[in-house]
């Protein structure tokens, strides 16, 4: 019991849980990767309307080995208002916890009926397979009634130990709701943000089909303190400053070998990796296919200026160093205050 005392049992926070959320938010905030910004973000209000199923239902990890028992997780809807913003589709998130939670018992029943029955094999009842619902369909009312013409909109996905994603509706790609939802929503207000709530990449296609997206924000799973990370990132009181970590393909079809992967080809036990070496951004660079997003992408709210005059490489047979004077300089998609350039060197 007293291990168990030390572990965190207590209803009261323990210092080293603290020091810990303040990493856990630190992580987050460093994590999350600006893939595209036209202008706007950081948000100019505190009105928004937030939609998409990982709005108020934000997944945080994986499933299976993925998962961790933290205290608590705070959603982006919850992060949000904590940072002071208001909420202007409160409805519809209301609507979507009823519609979340009815198709959460069809599967939790549908789950213990397969249980009761063992069908399939025991990874296929370790891993839950629950995909949430899309939500009501977003109207011209929630426009008109939400009072604002900012947009944020939260496509989330999960996946884990025994449940690999799949090139399908509803995965991989957008469901045919989200699709629907993104290009309205990208049509009805004048500053729409999209997030993904995902621990890998979606088929991108759909950002070149649906004109009116003006920022994408890559999430991935952010942990217990994701949503005061959004918020952060969202107001402009963090900058973004992850980088992707693999490359993103405008559409699913262009990665090699795609249409061989595991089910798609029949075979689940047996992979062969057919690349060879060309995984990742090899195949893209040597056969001059253009991704969607590479590997290190990630924008910010400011830019940087490099003085060629005055660079100095050196080298000691081992390294080769490069020094630059580093300008970071307003962008034009960050305009609230300005300030002195401030030099670097790397």
């Amino acid at each position: 019991m007293k291990l168990l005392t030390r572990a965190g049992c207590s209803d009261e926070m323990s210092r080293r849980e603290k020091e810990n959320l303040a990493v856990a938010y630190q992580a987050a905030c460093e994590g999350i990767v600006l893939l595209k910004n036209d202008g706007a973000l950081p948000l100019r209000t505190k009105r928004v309307a937030l939609y998409g199923s990982g709005a108020s239902r934000t997944i945080k990890g994986g499933t299976g080995s993925g998962e961790v028992n933290e205290r608590r997780s705070v959603t982006i809807l919850e992060g949000m208002e904590d940072r002071g913003f208001e909420i202007a589709s409160r409805r519809w998130l209301e609507e979507y916890d009823t519609v979340y939670e009815e198709a959460m018992e069809a599967h939790r029943k549908e789950k213990a009926r397969r249980l009761k029955r063992f069908q399939g094999s025991i990874m296929d009842l370790l891993f839950d397979n629950f995909r949430p619902p899309c939500g009501h369909p977003i109207t011209q009312a929630d426009v008109i009634n939400g009072g604002t013409d900012t947009c944020v909109y939260v496509v989330s996905r999960q996946a884990g130990e025994g449940g690999d994603r799949r090139a399908e509706k509803g995965d991989f790609l957008l469901s045919d709701g989200e699709r629907e939802a993104i290009r309205f929503c990208a049509e009805k207000y004048a500053h729409f943000i999209l997030a993904i709530n995902s621990g890998s990449a979606l088929d991108m296609g759909f950002v070149e089909e649906i004109p009116g997206i003006n920022a994408i924000l890559f999430l991935c799973q952010l942990g217990q303190e994701g949503g005061h990370a959004v918020a952060d990132i969202l107001s402009g009181a963090v900058s973004p400053s992850g980088k992707l970590t693999d490359t993103w393909a405008r559409r699913y079809s262009q990665l090699p070998f795609s249409q061989e992967y595991s089910y798609l080809n029949g075979d689940v036990d047996n992979e062969f990796y057919k690349e060879g070496i060309y995984v990742g951004y090899r195949f893209f660079d040597s056969f001059g296919v253009e991704p969607a997003f590479p590997f290190g992408y990630g924008l910010s709210y400011t830019d940087f200026a490099m003085r060629c005059a005055g660079i100095r490489i050196s080298e000691d047979g081992r390294r080769v160093t490069v020094e630059a004077a580093v300008a970071n300089r307003e962008s034009t998609s960050h305009r609230q205050g300005g300030g002195p350039a401030l030099c670097l060197r790397p």
